[in-house]
């Protein structure tokens, strides 16, 4: 396998790198390492679905390793407020500002701020390292 990596990642604008779920030590680190290593030449960003524990604390970076693996596209969702009750969503630009505007059937309250959960989702990566 020797030098069949660094071509792959010369040639990527955007990686991602993935841990697995409840990665061992040695894992986290080897993960750093390399994000560490290319976040100064590429767009990297490094991801795990299991929430770091206190040993990975002492890893430089950890920080950086984020529970999400989409960051490229902005979600919206409503929880417990029924989809049917809505009307109609629109949106403007007002002042420079972008403006969502979600407007209920009648006899039907808006959704409160409680329902409002917001996510990231989509990747943007040329390169997928596991």
């Amino acid at each position: 396998m020797g030098g069949q990596l660094k071509p792959i990642i010369d040639e990527s604008k955007t990686l991602l790198l993935l841990l697995p779920t409840n990665p061992p030590f040695d894992t986290v680190a080897a993960g750093l390492g390399m994000y560490l290593a290319l976040r100064g030449q590429k767009e990297v960003s490094i991801a795990c679905e299991t929430q770091m524990t206190v040993e990975h604390n002492r890893l430089v970076g950890v920080n950086k390793i984020s529970p999400e693996v989409g960051n490229k596209n902005l979600v919206i969702r409503f929880k417990n407020y029924r989809a049917d009750d809505i009307e109609r969503v629109s949106y403007d630009i007002e002042n420079g500002e972008f403006r969502l505007t979600v407007i209920p059937k009648p006899k039907n309250s808006a959704p409160q701020k409680e329902h409002v959960h917001v996510a990231y989702s989509g990747v943007a990566a040329t390169t997928l390292l596991l």
